[in-house]
């Protein structure tokens, strides 16, 4: 079917073996350069099918085939594995405040074989500035699901991944990922455990003068703090977070 395809469209197909579990018709656009006309060839070729909420998606057969091809251009397959990271950093930044509600968390649930691939090549590539924009959402999502240990092993990876990196934009990954290490592993009741990543996140967004991730990360410290039975401390936490909340909306 492939060499029915015209001489403009043959050449999409295996940059379209990039996405995991379908896309979105804006994403293959976005990340491979695909047009509408081009998406509607394949579909007629009957190389990609789309469901009737818009998405696209590739036989495993025809994926496994197209990947294939893209692997023997190692430099175009990094391309457009990095393309993808900054597409879906992108998307998840635009739902980074409401990843647990419904409509958000359903998006992110149909995107989540294309946010997981760009999580395995942002640790593979250290690439701080998808983990800084992706620690939260993802978390907040996994969360959601009931996903604690996949969610805590994620940040736990990220972590490890920028270890040996000292720029700011490794120490924000490394803070937000700490951050959410705790807020999920204090869902387990590891609550000491869950403080001691608090104060590493503390410690780096310091350095780093970030006020909005400080004060979600002394928010969730006074939260462990109280369900530790620690209320006095608790609350000295939770009023220094909430304190540079309000100066952040003035």
């Amino acid at each position: 079917s492939q060499q029915l395809l015209s001489a403009k469209t043959q050449p999409l197909l295996p940059k379209l073996s990039v996405f995991r579990g379908g896309f979105s018709a804006a994403a293959a656009q976005k990340i491979c350069k695909a047009s509408r006309l081009a998406l509607a060839e394949l579909e007629d070729k009957f190389l990609l099918r789309r469901h009737p909420s818009g998405r696209c998606e590739m036989h495993e057969l025809v994926r496994q085939f197209a990947r294939r091809q893209l692997r023997q251009s190692a430099k175009a397959e990094a391309q457009l594995k990095q393309a993808r990271a900054r597409f879906y950093a992108d998307f998840l930044r635009q739902r980074e405040r409401a990843a647990a509600s419904i409509q958000p968390a359903r998006e992110i649930g149909e995107e989540w074989g294309n946010i997981a691939a760009s999580w395995e090549w942002a640790l593979q590539t250290k690439d701080a500035a998808f983990i800084a924009a992706a620690a939260a959402p993802v978390s907040d999502f996994l969360a959601l699901r009931g996903r604690i240990k996949e969610g805590t092993a994620m940040m736990t990876n990220a972590i490890n991944a920028l270890a040996d990196k000292s720029d700011n934009n490794a120490k924000l990954a490394r803070g937000r990922a700490q951050t959410q290490r705790g807020v999920l592993i204090s869902h387990f009741g590891e609550l000491p455990e869950a403080l001691r990543a608090f104060d590493k996140s503390l410690l780096l967004f310091e350095t780093l003068q970030s006020d909005a991730d400080t004060a979600l990360a002394l928010v969730e410290k006074g939260h462990a703090l109280q369900d530790l039975g620690r209320y006095a401390q608790a609350e000295l936490f939770c009023a220094r977070g909430m304190e540079l909340y309000k100066k952040l909306n003035c």
